[in-house]
């Protein structure tokens, strides 16, 4: 009833229309088709007519009515397969953007738009989906989800220059590691998008693969180092 109330008085007060195809209406646990016969029902059956200003949003073109979920300033609410599938679109959303960077000729300002705008974009979906929601295999790569995310920016990052295409996994590992450890400690936070439930599996040099202790207890004193600078 708001809704249309909202539509009379915008149409006879300010001569405005509200575009219905913008709104939502979501119903969940039913079928779509169950959902769109309930409200057609609901607004005929109103006697006063006051309701009829929203009939166009039931027009088979428009995707108005929702039964899976919905996206609410930026973070989706629904189901967990629609959430999901919210979270790998994203993703290859992110993706895809990070390879338009690559005609950024400024090897800084392209680092900048990696570091800042690309790396952030899935912080604020991050604090607000579950964990069980945010992950997604790297097995799986047309699952697209925040390990991809990482991955792609970190190469994009390295392959800025043609130095990594000559270093050995060890070395290539070790810059991998270092672009995303945090500055305080010597890298260049470009922090993995962990959930903040999931903050304990942090990036440590046991992690890197192929490193010997004699390895590890020199780069241990290379971000010593680091931080005393």
């Amino acid at each position: 009833m708001s809704l249309a109330d909202t539509v009379r008085s915008f149409r006879q007060d300010a001569d405005l229309e509200v575009c219905l195809d913008k709104c939502i209406i979501y119903m969940p646990s039913i079928q779509e088709d169950r959902a769109r016969q309930l409200i057609r029902e609901c607004i005929e059956m109103n006697a006063s007519g006051t309701l009829e200003p929203l009939l166009p949003m039931l027009a088979p073109n428009l995707d108005v009515i929702q039964v899976h979920g919905l996206c609410v300033v930026g973070i989706s609410v629904g189901s967990f397969h629609y959430i999901r599938a919210y979270v790998r679109e994203k993703c290859g959303t992110i993706c895809n953007n990070v390879e338009k960077v690559r005609v950024c000729a400024d090897p800084l300002i392209m680092f900048h738009l990696l570091k800042f705008c690309m790396n952030t974009r899935l912080s604020f979906l991050s604090r607000n989906a579950t964990p069980d929601n945010m992950a997604t295999s790297s097995e799986y790569p047309a699952n697209k989800g925040p390990v991809h995310v990482d991955q792609k920016i970190v190469n994009e990052v390295l392959s800025a220059g043609d130095t990594a295409k000559n270093l050995s996994l060890i070395m290539l590992n070790w810059c991998k590691f270092i672009v995303q450890f945090p500055h305080h400690k010597g890298g260049y936070a470009i922090t993995r998008q962990l959930h903040p439930a999931m903050q304990s599996r942090k990036l440590s040099i046991r992690s890197l693969p192929g490193l010997s202790r004699c390895s590890q207890a020199s780069l241990k004193e290379m971000l010593g180092s680091a931080r005393r600078t």
